[in-house]
C-alpha cells in the first residue's frame, strides 16, 4: 500500500465524533450509572455512610486526580459529599448526595472518577440534570477543582462513553513481568513501548460482563491514531489490555511498533464496550492527552 493510500485510509478511519480535551478544571462527563444500586454495591463503595434501599449511582470523571486529603469518615477513598450538588428533575431541585468515593477507580494513574450515591430520581425528565462541585476540593498538583460543573448529565439507558486519553511511557505506569499477571491489572513488561489509558463514562466490561483483557473482538474495537516522525499517519491496534477489573478505566498495552510515534486520537467501535446493566456503547474517538 503507498504511502498516500494509508494516510488517507488513517483519516477515514477516525470520522467518529470527537471528543475535545478536557478544561484544566472541570467536569469531563457524568452519567446516572443505577437509579436504584444494589444495597450490597452502595455498601462496598461506601464505608462509614448511612445508607438504604434507593439509592442511584452516578460516576462523575473530572479532568484532574482528585487528592481525597486523608479520606472521610474512615474511608481513604471517601470525599464529603455536601462538596458536590446535583440538580434534579424538570424544577431542578437541588439534591445533596449520601456517598461521594474514588471507588471502585482507585489506582495510581485513575483516581479521577468519584461515584456519587443519592437520591437522583429515575432517569429522563426526572432524572439529574447538573452536577456541580460547591465545595472545597482539591487536585493532585495542587489546584482546586470548585466550580467544576456539567448541565450535560447522560441518561441512565446509555452505554460508556470513552471521555479521555492519556498516553504513559512503560517506566510511568506498572507494567508486569511474565507469570505474574494474576489478576490482568498490568501490560506485559516484555514487548510493552506505551500505554493508552482509556476513561470511559461508567464502569465497562465486555457483554454480559465478559472480561476484557486480551479479549480478541476489543483488542480490535481499539484503534489508535499515530504520526510517525516524518509526518506520516498510522493505525495501531493494542496486543494486550489490562486494568480489566470493572471500573471506567482500561489499559491499551502497545507493542514495539509505537516508539518514536506521536499517539493523536484513541477511537473505539460500538456494540463493544458495555454498561453494568449490560448496554453497549457507541463509536467514539477523543484527543490523546
Amino acid at each position: 500500500m503507498n504511502r498516500l493510500l494509508a494516510s488517507l485510509l488513517a483519516t477515514v478511519i477516525f470520522l467518529a465524533p470527537i471528543s475535545a480535551p478536557a478544561d484544566d478544571t472541570s467536569v469531563v462527563s457524568a452519567g446516572l450509572g443505577d437509579p436504584m444500586l444494589p444495597m450490597i454495591a452502595s455498601l462496598a463503595f461506601c464505608r462509614g455512610n448511612a445508607l438504604s434501599e434507593g439509592f442511584g449511582g452516578m460516576p462523575v470523571v473530572l479532568s484532574k486526580q482528585v487528592d481525597t486529603l486523608g479520606g472521610f469518615m474512615g474511608d481513604p477513598n471517601g470525599l464529603d459529599p455536601s462538596i458536590f450538588q446535583v440538580k434534579v428533575g424538570p424544577q431542578q431541585r437541588a439534591v445533596q448526595p449520601v456517598c461521594a468515593t474514588l471507588a471502585p477507580a482507585v489506582d495510581a494513574t485513575e483516581r479521577r472518577t468519584v461515584l456519587l450515591i443519592g437520591e437522583f430520581g429515575l432517569g429522563g425528565e426526572n432524572g439529574p440534570v447538573t452536577v456541580r462541585v460547591v465545595g472545597d476540593l482539591m487536585a493532585t498538583d495542587g489546584t482546586s477543582l470548585q466550580g467544576a460543573k456539567t448541565n450535560n448529565v447522560g441518561e441512565v439507558n446509555g452505554g460508556p462513553s470513552l471521555v479521555m486519553a492519556e498516553v504513559f511511557g512503560p517506566g510511568t505506569i506498572a507494567t508486569s513481568q511474565f507469570g505474574d499477571d494474576t489478576r490482568n491489572r498490568f501490560c506485559p513488561s516484555n514487548g510493552t513501548s506505551r500505554v493508552v489509558k482509556l476513561t470511559f463514562s461508567g464502569g465497562v466490561s465486555g457483554p454480559n460482563g465478559a472480561p476484557l483483557a486480551d479479549d480478541e473482538t476489543a483488542m480490535a474495537a481499539i484503534e489508535i491514531l499515530a504520526v510517525t516522525p516524518d509526518g506520516r499517519r498510522t493505525v495501531l491496534n493494542p496486543f494486550a489490555l489490562r486494568d480489566d477489573d470493572n471500573d471506567n478505566h482500561l489499559d491499551v498495552c502497545l507493542g514495539e511498533e509505537a516508539k518514536g510515534l506521536q499517539l493523536i486520537r484513541a477511537q473505539v467501535d460500538s456494540h463493544t464496550f458495555y454498561a453494568p446493566q449490560n448496554v453497549p456503547g457507541r463509536a467514539i474517538t477523543v484527543q490523546i492527552q
